[in-house]
């Protein structure tokens, strides 16, 4: 485009000034202040929670392992009644056992 009185050519140039106020108030700042605080808060309790959690199923998984121990003691103790029950009958039917001997043996046996 030419300007009419110079007869030059002349390019447009669009330009926009202005400013933009922007007014954060302090109760902005202090809920954006609690906000952080309220995050920092829920992150900690979170870890907590974690923590906790694994320190219980620790505690479980131990508990756990403890009792399995448990039934593998009872067990070997049923089988050793068990052995020493058959072992008191057969002496006790070759007669070198005594009646009392031999039910007392049968009686632990049983009761475990």
């Amino acid at each position: 485009m030419r300007d009419e009185k110079t007869g030059k050519v002349v390019r447009n140039n669009i330009g926009i000034e202005g400013k933009i106020a922007v007014t954060l108030s302090s109760s902005y700042f202090a809920t954006v202040d609690k906000a952080k605080l309220d995050y920092e808060a829920s992150r900690i309790s979170y870890e907590e929670m974690v923590s906790e959690i694994a320190s219980q199923v620790k505690e479980q998984y131990f508990s756990l392992m403890l009792e399995r121990q448990n039934l593998d003691v009872l067990k070997e103790n049923l089988e050793n009644a068990q052995s020493q029950a058959k072992q008191n009958e057969v002496r006790y039917k070759k007669g070198t056992l005594s009646e009392i001997e031999n039910l007392s043996s049968k009686a632990a046996y049983e009761k475990l």
